[in-house]
C-alpha cells in the first residue's frame, strides 16, 4: 500500500520551482515559436517596465528573467486578479516568443 503525505514544505515548494523554471527554459529555447499562458503569480513584476518591484521573491526575480533572456512578449496589460483586501495585480499572462525575421 502507498503512503502519501499532505504536508506542505517550503524546500518542497522551492524545488518544484525550479523544476518548472528549468523546464519552461529548455522548452522556450527548443522552439522559435512559443505561446506561453497561465497564472504565474508574480503579482510584484511590472510587466511594462520588465522590472521587479519591493520584495517580490525569488520565484518573479527569476521568471522575470526567464522571459528577458529569451526575449519574449508579454501581453497582457489590465488587472487580472481582483481582491477586496489587496491591490488589483496581474497574475494570469500571456507570453510569445516568435521567430527572428529572416532578411
Amino acid at each position: 500500500m502507498c503512503h502519501q503525505r499532505h504536508t506542505w514544505r517550503l524546500e518542497d515548494h522551492k524545488e518544484m520551482q525550479k523544476e518548472v523554471l528549468k523546464c519552461l527554459d529548455n522548452m522556450i529555447r527548443k522552439d522559435s515559436k512559443i505561446l506561453l499562458v497561465g497564472d504565474f503569480n508574480c503579482k510584484n513584476v511590472s510587466w511594462e517596465e520588465m522590472e521587479v518591484n519591493g520584495n517580490a521573491g525569488l520565484w518573479s526575480e527569476e521568471m522575470l528573467q526567464l522571459i528577458m533572456v529569451n526575449t519574449m512578449d508579454q501581453w497582457v496589460e489590465e488587472f487580472t486578479r481582483y481582491r477586496e483586501e489587496e491591490e488589483p495585480s496581474m497574475l494570469d499572462l500571456v507570453f510569445t516568443k516568435k521567430a527572428p525575421s529572416k532578411h
